[in-house]
């Protein structure tokens, strides 16, 4: 706990602002040749590959969060572990740079996969590393959390900005910053393994140990729920910008740059809203928010842009509503020797597991339902793709609100136990 007095207000400000460069950097990296990927593939010859491409990301994000994140809860310090990872990333953008320029199909998807298998990972890490060090449930996450989607931002910029939106030159950007986090990270302060010591499994081993998670009925509905939503996720993040331009909408980075400004403003509204309604409708003000963002796209087709700019402005509810409260609720849950391993938990179920799920799904919906009627429909084809998204959010917030069981009392203490740890209580608000 940090002390009384200006010293201690001090420290804490500066431990602040160390984490909020952390994030800075951690978006950055990414931001910086994910949002181009599909446009520097095409201007290369591999347009037939975009879907495979991002479909192949989810996967990645999919398959090795639990095992890192056993690493940092159990043998070693996170911010070694941040930093060895992102020198991973950093030789693997090197590499990817060079596929894409021979123009290898196989190679370009291959080294996607493997960086997301690096990269995820480092989100449920960065997201242990705040809560070890400013405490479970602190409220002051949301505003540490938004230097992350202003990385986001200053990467499409420097990008755009750069003229190297079309060009492999992304992935030499997205290198130079990650080279720049290995160093950063072991400037952090020291993030030990809560878990080190205890009793050694096969579960650490695969980094299953938040497994114990699903124990608890309302994370069972949680997981359900994170799942469902990653299907508009997807389909948002892989089609929204083809159908903007079936809109006739010129300068469609521009519009669709509406949405990460978006999540800072909403952001920093989480305490306020955590403070009125409680985590649980907090957290279906985010689910809801797909079902209504996404007839909204729809309504577009027929009625203009207005509806358009309205559903890309939800972008902030979207996301900091169910990534950001997602990641305090599942903190909330978990005791410090699991800590890295729940975050990951969610990553791997939001978006891996969840997008991949809806990337597989709206290729489908799209070959089968959109791309036969877009030379007769124009934009109106794409009206059943963002109507299905739209049902499964619509499940999900009803899954949510039906399933979510308030214990006596409005606020409570979780216990989860894993095995060869003693319990750890956190208290939550459920109202």
């Amino acid at each position: 706990m940090t002390p009384r007095g200006g010293s201690g207000r001090a420290d804490a400000g500066h431990l602040t602002i160390r984490l909020c460069v952390m994030m800075l950097l951690q978006f950055l990296a990414f931001g910086s040749w994910f949002q181009t990927l599909g446009l520097v593939m095409a201007t290369f010859g591999m347009a037939s590959s975009i879907g495979l491409a991002y479909s192949s990301a989810s996967i990645g994000a999919f398959v090795a969060p639990l095992l890192v994140g056993s690493l940092a809860d159990r043998w070693f310090r996170s911010e070694r572990v941040l930093a060895a990872v992102h020198l991973a990333c950093a030789g693997l953008m090197i590499v990817l740079r060079q596929s894409v320029l021979a123009g290898s199909e196989g190679w370009t998807l291959a080294l996607v996969f493997v960086y997301m298998a690096f990269y995820m990972p480092t989100m449920g890490i960065t997201n242990s590393i705040i809560f070890r060090h400013m405490g479970e449930g602190d409220r002051r996450f949301p505003y540490v959390r938004v230097f992350g989607t202003i990385g986001f931002v200053v990467a499409g910029v420097v990008v755009g900005q750069s003229g190297l939106s079309a060009s492999p030159g992304v992935f030499l950007v997205s290198a130079a910053v990650s080279a720049a986090m290995v160093v950063y990270s072991l400037t952090l302060p020291p993030t030990p393994p809560a878990g080190k010591g205890g009793k050694f499994s096969f579960a650490d081993l695969v980094g299953a140990k938040a497994f114990v998670l699903f124990r608890q009925a309302n994370f069972r509905v949680f997981a359900t729920c994170v799942l469902l939503a990653g299907v508009p996720l997807a389909l948002y993040t892989a089609y929204a910008s083809a159908y903007i331009d079936a809109l006739g909408v010129k300068n469609v980075a521009t519009v669709l740059a509406i949405g990460p400004v978006s999540e800072i403003v909403f952001v920093v509204t989480i305490p306020w809203l955590l403070r009125t309604v409680g985590m649980r409708w907090a957290l279906l003000v985010g689910l809801a928010s797909w079902a209504v963002r996404l007839p909204l796209l729809a309504l577009a087709a027929g009625t203009g842009t207005t509806p358009l700019i309205i559903a890309i402005a939800m972008h902030g509810v979207c996301n900091d509503f169910l990534l950001v409260l997602g990641a305090m609720y599942v903190s909330s849950l978990c005791p410090p020797e699991i800590s890295a391993q729940g975050q990951s938990l969610f990553t791997m179920l939001y978006s891996g597991l969840g997008a991949l799920i809806g990337s597989v799904f709206g290729n489908v919906v799209f070959n089968s339902a959109v791309a036969p009627r877009l030379a007769s429909d124009g934009a109106g084809a794409w009206v059943p793709l963002w109507t299905i998204g739209a049902c499964t959010a619509g499940v999900a917030a009803v899954l949510w609100v039906a399933g979510y069981r308030r214990r006596s009392g409005g606020t409570t203490a979780r216990t989860v136990e894993p095995a060869g740890t003693a319990a750890t209580a956190t208290t939550v608000s459920e109202a």
